[in-house]
């Protein structure tokens, strides 16, 4: 084994040994950690050996041995704070110190000293953007373990709740089923409002509760940025599969998506079929809801791969002001917005597959967030048919990094920043000469050849004295 090697079998090594524990395979998790921590000396890592020797701990106290695992997480914290990694995983690796740490306090009965440590655990998980939804519901399921010994059963259960939406969505079918167990047998009403919450949205349900029994409608105004996605010929595809073969997918298909969502912040207001419509604040962070639609297409592309098929999506993001509030009868209600700011961007998602964009984003989502961090390919205005007014857009290619691929989509924006311009201020001759350039490109969108198109068009026969450099899109 060369020296290359030694990292990533001292890593696969503390992964199986995590598996092993899991199915309560002690002997073999203890011996998986001692040779993960071995490889890890060899090649000189001090991260996977403290992550080796967490391990190693937490076998001790699944044992019993409460003073060797304590001795593990109190002696690995001064070390994590020294490692030279990058902050996420030195997070991380500190929410592991600090879950072994709480659990052997709760295990001595400390539980005051255990709620702190898995706190500030969860705040390390929370501070780093690697932590899977096993390892927050990990550290929620020990706090809430230990604010129930503390005779908090409603901060308990609570806690409880919270673990068992970070696992809905996750493959992790076993670790689900005994926290519902547990949230069940400790609270039969705390869980029917989790099993409502898997239908009206997690984040809703309390707002829900509060206004129950109410009479009319309650709104308010506000900022927000609305997502819009949908899936390229599924009605077709659909009218082929199974029912039940159907709904599986769907189910699966709308779980990753909620899940990108979610983890940028974004709340899903509803499913319409197989698109989705998101809400994220624009207070605070709304570059996250781009953030979301770049994570959405990745994890297509991974789903694709999975399941063999070649589904493909189009979002729209626009940004604006909405009115938030309860809309229906007393018998049924439901939490949304309205607004032209919702029409827009489900205009937008159409007009992804006219303008041959996956992520389409308006004028005013661009305005809102830190446009320097993405590659954004301008389009110009285009009105949807229907709509009286236009829309400025920007087709979202990537997050800007240093990559050549990144230089070379820079370069190809400067030359459509350009044409857009040229095509707006009448200078068609300008127009047509940046476009056809843009148009000779591998993978050019369809945008491009649209303008280019126009252009020639209108040196021939120019537009009104009127005309506000927009063009009418004549589909849906």
């Amino acid at each position: 084994m060369s020296s290359t090697d030694l990292p990533v079998q001292s890593l696969l090594r503390s992964l199986a040994g995590e598996c092993q524990l899991r199915l309560g395979r002690r002997n073999d998790a203890k011996h998986s950690f001692h040779e993960a921590g071995r490889l890890a000396r060899i090649a000189k890592d001090e991260y996977l050996v403290t992550f080796a020797e967490i391990g190693r701990g937490r076998v001790a106290l699944t044992e019993g041995d409460v003073a060797t695992a304590t001795a593990i997480a109190t002696e690995t914290q001064p070390k994590i704070r020294e490692l030279e990694v990058p902050p996420p995983l030195r997070s991380s690796l500190s929410a592991r110190a600090r879950q072994l740490l709480a659990a052997t306090l709760s295990a001595s009965g400390a539980f005051e000293a255990a709620i702190a440590e898995y706190r500030a655990a969860y705040d390390d998980l929370s501070s780093g953007s690697g932590a899977s939804p096993i390892e927050f519901a990990s550290v929620l399921r020990g706090l809430s373990n230990a604010l129930e010994a503390r005779r908090d059963s409603i901060e308990a259960r609570r806690h409880l709740r919270l673990a068992l939406q970070h696992l809905d969505g996750t493959s992790a079918i076993a670790m689900r089923d005994e926290v519902e167990s547990e949230l069940k047998s400790a609270s039969y009403d705390s869980w029917l409002l989790h099993a409502a919450g898997r239908f009206i949205g997690q984040q809703r349900i309390e707002l829900l509760l509060s206004e129950a029994g109410r009479q009319g409608f309650r709104g308010d105004k506000r900022h927000v940025i609305v997502l819009f996605s949908d899936i390229r010929g599924f009605t077709s595809r659909a009218e082929k599969m199974e029912p039940q073969a159907l709904i599986v997918l769907l189910n699966e298909f709308l779980s990753h998506m909620t899940r990108c969502i979610e983890s940028h912040g974004g709340a899903v207001d509803k499913f319409i079929g197989d698109a989705v419509m998101a809400v994220f604040p624009l207070e605070g962070e709304p570059s996250r809801a781009i953030d979301a639609a770049i994570a959405m297409r990745d994890e297509l592309d991974r789903w694709n791969r999975l399941v063999g098929e070649r589904f493909e999506i189009g979002i729209g993001l626009h940004a604006g002001e909405v009115v938030a509030g309860l809309i229906g009868s007393p018998q049924k209600r439901e939490y949304t917005v309205i607004g032209d700011v919702v029409n827009t961007a489900s205009r937008l998602e159409g007009m992804t597959k006219q303008l041959g964009a996956s992520i389409l984003v308006s004028e005013a989502v661009v305005a809102a967030c830190d446009a320097e961090r993405y590659l954004l390919r301008p389009f110009g205005a285009f009105a949807p048919k229907g709509r009286a007014t236009s829309i400025v857009v920007y087709d979202v290619v990537g997050q800007r990094d240093r990559g050549p691929e990144s230089a070379a989509i820079i370069a190809e924006i400067e030359r459509a920043t350009a044409a857009v311009h040229a095509f707006g201020s009448r200078a068609f001759p300008r127009a047509v000469e940046e476009l056809e350039w843009l148009v000779r490109r591998e993978g050019s969108p369809s945008a491009f050849a649209l303008l280019l198109a126009r252009a020639r068009a209108y040196l021939e026969s120019p537009p009104p004295a009127d005309w506000n450099g927009a063009v009418v899109l004549d589909e849906k």
